[in-house]
């Protein structure tokens, strides 16, 4: 399944956070909790959702994605692309998705990965 997502860039060397972990944060949906630091605001961490077998556009190259998170400060998509083992680690690359400012929108982009858990 396509990941329809609006993407701006890519990074490298996400950091992560074992230790914010033990505090209380809710899950999104289906989206839990991670370790990883979120690249754009710095502080917030980031939500996942498994999302095997789906793939993305990125630069006019079809991307495979392992997993796609989000950041609900900065409300932004990054995405791990499966690499040459066959999965993907954020920690190593991921694609950046722009801003959405809309809460609509937000919405709309984080039931795209809501969607492809579905149809698996």
């Amino acid at each position: 399944m396509e990941l329809k997502i609006d993407w701006e860039k890519s990074v490298r060397g996400i950091g992560e956070n074992v230790d914010a972990m033990d505090r209380f944060n809710p899950n999104i949906g289906p989206y839990y909790l991670t370790y990883y630091i979120c690249p754009t605001c710095q502080r917030t961490l980031l939500y996942k959702i498994k999302t095997r077998g789906a793939y993305t556009y990125f630069k006019g190259q079809r991307v495979s994605v392992y997993n796609v998170f989000t950041c609900p400060h900065c409300r932004r998509m990054l995405a791990s692309p499966v690499n040459a083992s066959g999965v993907g680690k954020l920690s190593e690359l991921a694609i950046v998705s722009k801003e959405y400012r809309s809460d609509d929108e937000y919405i709309a982009v984080l039931n795209e990965g809501i969607r492809h858990m579905n149809d698996d």
